[in-house]
Formats: structure tokens, sequence, C-alpha cells
């Protein structure tokens, strides 16, 4: 979850629970993208409806509006806990929390044929994938 800087969980060290949130204000993707879908799921699961704030095009807008202190917001993210750094061009990063609902988090995987002709941009992606899960910055991958 993302958070303001200056929101009463920012401090937070523990992972938190999407109904701690319920009376707030969303900032949340404009379209119905699965991923919109999850965060509208999950947040029925916690057992409210967001109040939308804002619906805006991309993540990177959501990150901006949730620094800015315009809402909270539901974001994929690789890690959990306060990550708040002052940022010379403008206001902090949101602070990343954990959640500590069920669903709140997913597996992703990415699967190719090793003797089918690749993209050179597909290949550069499963090369960047792999790279990152060998240095532990992702899931380990699983052999076919």
């Amino acid at each position: 979850m993302l958070v303001p800087p200056d929101h009463q969980l920012a401090s937070a060290t523990e992972p938190v629970r999407l109904a701690q949130v319920a009376g707030e204000r969303f900032v949340v993707l404009r379209e119905a993208t699965m991923f919109q879908r999850h965060v509208d799921e999950m947040c029925r699961d916690a057992g409210f409806v967001p109040e939308v704030a804002f619906a805006v095009d991309d993540l990177e807008t959501i990150r901006g509006y949730v620094a800015a202190g315009l809402g909270v917001a539901l974001a994929p993210a690789t890690w959990g806990g306060a990550s708040a750094e002052p940022s010379p061009l403008g206001p902090p990063a949101p602070v990343v929390l954990a959640l500590a609902d069920a669903g709140a988090s997913r597996e992703v995987g990415v699967t190719w044929w090793r003797d089918a002709r690749i993209l050179p941009s597909a290949r550069l992606f499963i090369r960047h994938v792999l790279s990152r899960a060998r240095a532990g910055e992702l899931p380990a991958p699983t052999p076919v």
C-alpha cells in the first residue's frame, strides 16, 4: 500500500491491514485493468468500497498523487516497509507499506520455448527477469 509521508500509518514497521484505510480517499487507475479489479476485490474483502479521489492513467501518477498527500493507493511493490526518500525535484516519495491481507501478493510467471525464435526485446526481458531472480530480487525461477 502507498501512503503519504505524513500519514498516520507511515511509520508502521509491521504489515498493515487494508481495513485501516477504509474511510480514506484512494487514488486508482482509470482503466478497468486486471490490477484495478484486484484492488476493488481486495477492498471489498476488507469490508469497504474505496472512495475514489482521483482516477489516473498510470502507476507513476498514482505514486506522485499519493506522495503529494492526495490519497492512499494500492500499487505493485517489491518490498514492504517505509521508504520515503526526499526528492530534490518535488515532494518526497510515498511510503510503501506491506499488507497483511490475504490476496495482497501475486505470483507472475515467465515461460518460453528454448528452441523458438524470440524477438530481441523479449530475449532482453527474459535475461532481465532471470538476472534479478539470480540476484535474489525476485522469487527463484521454476525450471520447465
